[in-house]
């Protein structure tokens, strides 16, 4: 089946966990600055704990941040580098058009990340460009059951998201009705509520 949803949602916070109490890692805000002409696409990598970036065109994630003790760090993911492969491959070029349905790298990033997190020892190779060289990396993840064929609807995975969502508004709600701006607005939030993390979808195919 086909899956929709925007690369920025700000639920990539939740590290792959179904809940945020749950989660082994530090929270991670990503750091998104967006080009005003859409030149960039800023995006979080979800469970990865950093956050990415792609031109139209690019077949590679440029890392923009790196979290504090997340995943990333922890297998050694830096600033600076490029993802340029997934357990060996290669992947599409991302394009900015609208009916490209954002297909690229961040869809093959997700979907990678959705299968490693359900395995029973949950781990992903990757391989990133930096300074001039190929350097091989193995990123430890928090497991997660896959998304549902039938997500958003039936879907374990995406009603634990949605409770987690739910919950974190409730407990880091001002006294004023807002929150911290860096969740993107509780609109957005409520109403994506699944997320990259261990493998939100952008218009990928799958058949689990």
């Amino acid at each position: 089946m086909r899956r929709y949803l925007s690369v920025t949602i700000p639920l990539a916070l939740l590290a792959g966990s179904s809940t945020l109490a749950q989660s082994p890692f530090p929270y991670y805000a990503p750091k998104l600055r967006n080009s005003k002409d859409g030149e960039v696409q800023d995006f979080p990598l979800g469970v990865l704990s950093a956050t990415g970036r792609l031109q139209h065109g690019a077949t590679a994630i440029t890392v923009m941040d790196v979290g504090p003790d997340g995943p990333g760090q922890r297998a050694g993911l830096r600033v600076g580098d490029a993802i340029v492969a997934i357990e060996g491959k290669a992947m599409p070029p991302y394009s900015s058009d609208l009916d490209a349905e954002l297909m690229g790298p961040q869809t093959a990033l997700a979907t990678a990340l959705d299968e490693a997190c359900s395995r029973p020892h949950p781990k992903l190779k990757m391989t990133v460009a930096r300074n001039g060289q190929q350097v091989p990396l193995e990123v430890a993840l928090p497991a997660s059951p896959r998304y549902a064929r039938t997500f958003p609807l039936q879907c374990p995975k995406a009603a634990a998201y949605r409770r987690a969502a739910y919950q974190w508004l409730i407990d880091h709600q001002r006294s004023d009705g807002t929150w911290p701006g860096h969740i993107g607005g509780a609109n957005r939030l409520l109403s994506q509520p699944s997320s990259f993390a261990c493998g939100a979808r952008d218009g990928v195919n799958s058949d689990t």
